[in-house]
């Protein structure tokens, strides 16, 4: 019994998929002679095991994305499951998963985050290299300052508009200056606070029958707190406008056509979209990093080779069907979910599928806010329209649409992968 509470915390700790955990852990200890039954809600577990049906068990744990902690606790599942590691064995390198320090410091992960932000702003988001450049700086910032908010519990519970509120009122004062691309600059400085990880975790939980409630409260989780982020947005560049009128010229500028000069200086002209060649494999690479992942682990690698792939897919197939781009997620998602399923079952064991995809996913969250997604409410507000904020709902209907688009995608990817019922355990193991 304790090896199986063991085993759920690590599960829930380093965001393994959470619609699976439920079956993963009643196969265990069935494997172990112990029956277990399990109710998952998000960051909550109940374990009732029955040789006392009367004592429950309750585990609350908040989910930090760590890819390496992940594939361990994989390792070892399937290890102790096979009879190939002794239980003892399995419960010292548990205790140890969950009481070792990040593989990865503050200071490494906010320089990993504002490489991120600079190669989506020069890739994604139409920006120049000054643009890029500030947006590594407040990419990092950001990034740090999660870790101060981990230590403050006042901080932490308005870090995320707090931050956005600075962040946008920052950017919206260099973007009057006409030298700096608002949007650029402040969506690829925020990506970190993108719920992306609660967006995956919902299209699979809807998707299966057993955790559709706990999908449905993700969903609603990620709908409002991108509508808290999109309403800090607002509230930053009303502020702004107030005070230098002129900046609301800038401020809508989406396509950053205002501050680029295509005669002027090299590093005010966008990035030719050549640069993809260096720029996507750099996002990839630590985009994967800043997900707590090994650099020495060969499963970090090829998530970050599949990540390029989405990034190439994704665009090739938004020039063919550029006004349908839930149909492009869900494209893309269908292929993403095609290979990792594929590769999942040739990775000893620690390749579960979900792992291997979860790069890919943070990958297209961002994609949800170009062409001005993020900034429905400002550029209401910059027109004069009394529903200003209320527009900005259309932010969260928006990550609404990808989330049914990713669920429909892997859906599919799993029925063609596994058009039989998964009777076997490896099956679901192996399965997203």
């Amino acid at each position: 019994e304790a090896f199986v509470i063991k085993m759920a915390k690590c599960f829930m700790k380093f965001g393994s998929p959470t619609h699976h955990i439920q079956r993963l852990l009643e196969i265990l200890g069935k494997e172990l002679g112990v029956e277990v039954t399990c109710i998952y809600l998000p960051a909550i577990m109940f374990l009732v095991f029955d040789k006392d049906k009367r004592k429950v068990t309750l585990i609350r744990q908040n989910i930090v994305l760590n890819l390496d902690g992940s594939v361990e606790s994989y390792k070892v599942y399937t290890r102790v499951l096979d009879k190939r590691m002794s239980l003892e064995r399995g419960d010292k390198i548990l205790n140890h998963l969950l009481t070792r320090p990040p593989i990865h410091s503050w200071w490494r992960r906010s320089i990993y985050n504002g490489i991120c932000s600079f190669t989506l702003c020069a890739t994604q988001f139409h920006g120049s290299f000054i643009d890029a450049v500030v947006a590594f700086i407040l990419g990092a910032t950001v990034t740090a300052l999660s870790y101060a908010a981990d230590h403050s519990p006042t901080f932490e519970d308005v870090y995320e508009i707090a931050t956005m509120l600075l962040l946008s009122i920052a950017v919206a004062l260099l973007a009057s200056s006409g030298k700096f691309c608002y949007a650029a600059v402040t969506t690829s400085s925020a990506t970190v606070l993108l719920p992306g990880l609660q967006v995956l975790n919902a299209s699979l939980e809807i998707s299966a029958q057993s955790s559709f409630a706990a999908g449905a409260i993700r969903v609603c989780y990620a709908a409002i707190f991108v509508l808290s982020i999109g309403f800090a947005v607002a509230l930053g560049t009303d502020i702004i406008m107030s005070v230098i009128p002129h900046s609301a010229v800038y401020i809508t500028d989406y396509q950053c056509t205002n501050y680029h000069d295509p005669n002027g200086p090299w590093w005010q002209r966008p990035f030719s979209i050549w640069f993809a060649f260096l720029n996507v494999p750099l996002l990839a690479i630590f985009i994967t990093l800043r997900s707590r992942a090994s650099v020495w682990k060969k499963e970090s690698w090829i998530a970050a080779s599949i990540a390029c792939f989405t990034w190439t897919a994704n665009h090739f197939l938004f020039l063919a069907f550029p006004s349908s781009l839930y149909f492009v997620d869900f494209a893309v998602t269908f292929l993403l979910g095609i290979i990792c399923n594929f590769l999942g079952r040739f990775l000893d064991g620690t390749g579960n599928a979900y792992v291997l995809m979860i790069p890919s996913v943070l990958f297209m969250t961002p994609g949800t806010f170009t062409n001005g997604g993020l900034f429905v409410s400002v550029e209401a507000s910059v027109e004069g329209s009394t529903t200003a904020y209320v527009e900005g709902f259309e932010i969260a209907l928006r990550l609404i649409y990808m989330g049914v688009s990713l669920a429909v995608g892997l859906f599919l990817a799993i029925f063609v992968m596994h058009p039989a019922p998964i009777t076997k355990r490896h099956g679901l193991i192996y399965a997203i």
